[in-house]
């Protein structure tokens, strides 16, 4: 795999100032919490605290070391996340963290230092048996697999192979590993819901890797950002390694028109450092942490400085509150005004794609719609429809937002017999939602509330939640379903007095 940062092919030396890391405390931690050391991250025994956003900025660029250090240095606890990486299984390295200056930024560095133990070839195969059979909670198993599933599917279609002969090369597997699994938990561990991801600068020149020297952006890093806001040079040499890339691509959306106007209190703010010190700008991946605002609350344009004016965005008319930004000036489309007193609607564009066939094998709809959902489908619907001929056939409706529909375009054609689509564009009404844990007999379960004008109008378990509890409690997952309805009444109810 062509990574310079991350699988040590010729790094040059860090020339940013290296200081002694020592513990701060800077009120990331202060709230009191519930925490699994299982790797399903930090839970509040019962909390609203809204909808948690984390916003990307590759200042120079994204990899996988990057990633982890910005998320530790957000405030992810350093013995928690050792602590969960060890119940990977993997031997022969040891993480160490540093902070580091670069270009006046402080920023924490995190490194994977090998011992001398030799490393086996891994395949896609054995990282996959490593995660699942790990003391990890299932949602960040299913990340990481996911995130290393699309990594190998690239290196596989630019080196024309199979993606079971993909190997991850002996000194990057365990870079790969580490950084992608502890990324995922901490994740998990921040309770981040959606990632929104600026574009990615690219770099210039070429890069040496196992394979010779390769042109920048690597083959790899090429394929893994098509259909996602880049841009060329930006620096030089490599700014964005392969894993940065599938992180950046996988678990993220491109800043779109989801997340244009959107209002965002940042609370943290963490500085991932990279391997090398770039001539004119700190080497640092940033991540922004916040939470979505409600509507008619006052916020700020961060994007140029510039409060919104009147019919612009969430509501008119505000005032500049420190702490409150946004994440651009374009207003989605619809208003999201409030009309005569009554609750703001929070509207957004989204492109609805439909076909009809009948000549399609069933079996084939679930990887379909697997891989709709992977290309950026915010939702896929199958209908059984009588066609002509008096054949049985499937409607499918594809949502996305519109910057996703190439991709999502490209899926259906290629995992489906369909030979035309309909596309059109619509606008659609979204509650806000927050997400709430509770403790089952099987464990923790987060419930997904919609909230208009602060009154709650649904609440549902989540099911993936409710089925990894109910397995590990040996209960069945109605019943995990049920517990967990009620003890949220209950503690609403405890809320409440």
């Amino acid at each position: 795999m062509c990574n310079a940062d991350e699988h040590g092919y010729e790094p040059t030396a860090n020339h940013g100032h290296r200081h002694e890391h020592t513990a701060h405390d800077d009120g990331h931690n202060a709230d009191k919490e519930v925490r699994c050391k299982q790797g399903q991250g930090r839970r509040n025994a019962i909390s609203a605290d809204g909808h948690k956003i984390l916003v990307v900025d590759p200042v120079s660029g994204a990899a996988g070391d990057m990633w982890l250090g910005a998320l530790v240095d957000l405030g992810v606890p350093w013995e928690e996340l050792t602590e969960a990486l060890q119940g990977l299984g993997v031997d022969g390295y040891e993480l160490r963290r540093d902070v580091v200056i670069s270009k006046g930024i402080r920023a924490t560095k995190v490194n994977v230092i090998l011992d001398e133990r030799p490393q086996p070839h891994r395949h896609l195969r054995h990282v996959v048996e490593i995660i699942d059979g790990s003391t990890l909670a299932d949602p960040v198993k299913e990340k990481a697999i996911r995130v290393f599933t699309r990594l190998a599917e690239s290196e596989a279609k630019v080196h024309g192979c199979a993606v079971e002969k993909v190997h991850f090369h002996e000194v990057g597997a365990v870079d790969a590993i580490i950084d992608i699994v502890g990324t995922c938990w901490a994740l998990a561990y921040l309770q981040v819901e959606e990632i929104f991801v600026l574009p990615l600068p690219l770099g210039s020149g070429t890069v040496r890797c196992a394979h010779g020297v390769m042109p920048v952006p690597a083959p790899a890093t090429a394929d893994l950002v098509r259909d996602f806001p880049v841009y060329l040079g930006g620096g030089e040499g490599e700014l964005v390694t392969p894993t940065g890339a599938a992180l950046c691509t996988t678990l993220g959306r491109p800043h779109d028109s989801h997340s244009q106007g959107m209002p965002l209190r940042i609370e943290r703010i963490g500085h991932g450092a990279g391997s090398r010190e770039a001539k004119d700008r700190p080497n640092v991946l940033r991540l922004l942490l916040g939470r979505r605002e409600e509507a008619g609350k006052n916020w700020l344009v961060c994007s140029g400085g510039a409060t919104h004016g009147q019919g612009r965005g969430y509501g008119h008319g505000h005032s500049q509150e420190q702490g409150d930004v946004c994440l651009g000036e374009t207003p989605r489309g619809g208003s999201n005004d409030s009309i005569g007193g009554a609750p703001a609607l929070r509207w957004e564009s989204v492109q609805v794609i439909e076909t009809t066939v009948d000549d399609m094998n069933p079996q084939w709809l679930s990887p379909l719609t697997q891989r709709l959902f992977e290309a950026g489908a915010l939702d896929v619907q199958a209908l059984s429809v009588l066609m002509k001929k008096g054949r049985l056939g499937s409607h499918l409706t594809v949502l996305c937002s519109p910057d996703r529909a190439g991709a999502v375009l490209e899926q259906l054609f290629a995992e489906s017999t369909t030979l035309g689509v309909r596309s059109r564009l619509e606008q659609r009404a979204c509650l806000e939602r927050d997400w709430i844990t509770v403790t089952t007999e099987g464990g923790p379960v987060r419930l997904k509330r919609g909230i208009l004008g602060g009154r709650v109008f649904n609440v549902h378990p989540e099911f993936e939640d409710c089925q990894a509890a109910a397995r590990r409690g040996n209960r069945p997952v109605k019943e995990i379903y049920r517990q967990a309805l009620a003890k949220y009444e209950a503690e609403t109810v405890k809320t409440a007095e």
